[in-house]
């Protein structure tokens, strides 16, 4: 089922604590998503790191018989190749402390606090006798019909309401985007 961001507090007796419930347990498993992904690179780059430092061991090895026995030619590709696997070795472990360090975070954000306080419903205008109308218009072409009063509403009232909802979270792309917070 798909929920938009903005979920409303429920005025029944239940609402709240359903929709509370809601949301909480809609946030783990986006919470959950996010973790798996992350342990999937993890685990990825974890695997290739020994790989390549055995690779580095062994040109390096290779490197030290070629300066031995006085070869020019292939010094310079393995030692540039050498370079590169460091900075490879170097930024591969950079991302598994910085892929731990997402999970770690994102398992200590798991705590929302304290719901806000709820406002009460509050009348932002009233107006009596509204007119409803039927008035056609057409941006393409820019028509516009004259206006028709269908008929009027004796009152017409618009409120203002608090809303319930999680910053941190972009529900549509189910992605954690900071720290989770009731809002």
């Amino acid at each position: 089922m798909y929920m938009n961001s903005q979920l409303l507090f429920i005025i029944s007796r239940n609402g709240p604590i359903n929709k509370i419930n809601y949301l909480k347990n809609f946030a783990d498993v986006i919470v959950k998503k996010n973790i798996e992904e992350i342990n999937l690179k993890l685990s990825s780059y974890e695997a290739s790191l020994p790989n390549k430092i055995k690779e580095l061991a062994e040109k390096q090895e290779q490197h030290e018989k070629d300066l031995a026995l006085g070869s020019e030619g292939s010094d310079k590709y393995i030692f540039e190749r050498i370079t590169r696997l460091k900075a490879e070795i170097e930024e591969t472990k950079s991302f598994i402390e910085d892929y731990i360090a997402r999970i770690e975070k994102l398992k200590a954000n798991n705590d929302l606090g304290e719901l806000p306080i709820r406002e009460k419903i509050k009348v932002t205008n009233k107006t009596w006798e509204f007119p409803v109308t039927a008035q056609s218009s057409n941006p393409s072409s820019g028509y516009r019909s004259s206006k028709n009063i269908i008929g009027f509403i004796d009152l017409k009232i618009t409120i203002s309401f608090t809303q319930l909802s999680l910053t941190g979270i972009d529900f549509d792309k189910r992605l954690v985007t900071g720290d989770i917070k009731w809002s």
